[in-house]
């Protein structure tokens, strides 16, 4: 929780005892989040935890914002009290700054408006928020089952028992999302890597350039003896640095997943390798003498494992 708030240079920040710091940033009042494109983009709010910076940004409020820092795997966390104080220094720092009207952002009364999924987000009672939730965590959709969760635990006085039930819930939450985070990288799920560097994945082939660049950036930023916090991040970019840096193991990661580029690191016995191909060429005396180029063709059969999981979908670009 916030033990004091001061302003030094148009920001707001909150004193806190937790390893992370909540800061409102000097946005223009006039026309935030007017925009469409401004939902999910324009920061209002900035967090950090363990050296990344998450925001609270246009569209959310205190507790979805919070529940995107618990879910990401970058951020990933599985304390549910920690998550629920991250979650009231947010609302705090807002209702400080409603207070002078600097910005003038209110969180929208309906989510996900125009949607489907169109809901309002403020209900009536805990119990409303916890069986919305357990729909959502049925669906796999951790950040909006958590985001309810917090709605419910961060109103005016719940009392002991509802609160202790719905932190419960949180916590059960929490674990089936990091667990879910976890089976996605044993899977190989590309975009984890591309993630962990803070990269696109446009589907063409890796600028190596740009990926050593980037590598050299996040593990400054990111390295254990100037960030301890951030020790499980550094080593997430360094793996996915090795693997997207290596023809060889990228392919490993996109077949079997880490554990296939492990078993190939270390050399394993268990690791399948196919019979070498030999292909026979007839060049005649001219070309031996002065040289030629030859076109062989070679079939091979290459499924990605993000195809092969999904056959219903369309493939993929190396895939088709």
């Amino acid at each position: 929780m916030c033990t004091g708030l001061s302003r030094h240079r148009g920001i707001i920040h909150c004193r806190q005892f937790f390893a992370w710091s909540v800061s409102l940033l000097a946005v223009q009042a006039t026309g935030i989040c007017e925009s469409p494109s401004d939902l999910g983009k324009q920061a209002i709010l900035s967090v950090t935890v363990a050296g990344t910076a998450v925001e609270l940004r246009c569209g959310d409020d205190a507790a979805l914002a919070a529940a995107r820092v618990a879910t990401e795997r970058k951020t990933g966390m599985s304390d549910a009290a920690q998550v629920l104080a991250m979650a009231s220094d947010f609302q705090q720092a807002m209702d400080e700054e409603s207070a002078t009207g600097t910005l003038g952002y209110q969180p929208p009364k309906v989510l996900d408006a125009g949607k489907p999924s169109e809901r309002p987000r403020l209900l009536k009672t805990g119990g409303l928020y916890s069986r919305r939730a357990i729909s959502h965590l049925r669906k796999s959709e951790f950040r909006e089952a958590v985001a309810d969760l917090l709605r419910a635990l961060l109103r005016p006085g719940i009392d002991s028992t509802a609160h202790d039930k719905l932190l419960a819930t949180l916590t059960d939450c929490l674990t089936k999302a990091k667990k879910l985070r976890l089976e996605q990288e044993k899977s190989g799920d590309m975009s984890l890597l591309f993630e962990a560097l803070d990269l696109e994945d446009d589907g063409n082939e890796i600028d190596q350039g740009k990926l050593k660049k980037v590598y050299r950036e996040l593990s400054v930023k990111y390295h254990p003896d100037k960030n301890p916090e951030a020790a499980e991040r550094f080593n997430h970019i360094r793996d996915a640095y090795e693997i997207l840096g290596d023809s060889v193991k990228t392919l490993l990661y996109d077949t079997g997943g880490m554990e296939l580029v492990r078993k190939y690191e270390g050399e394993s016995q268990e690791l399948e390798r196919t019979d070498p191909v030999e292909r026979t060429i007839y060049v005649n005396l001219e070309d031996a003498y002065n040289g030629a180029s030859r076109s062989v063709s070679n079939q091979r059969r290459v499924v990605c494992r993000s195809c092969r999981l999904h056959p219903n979908m369309p493939r993929c670009k190396q895939c088709r």
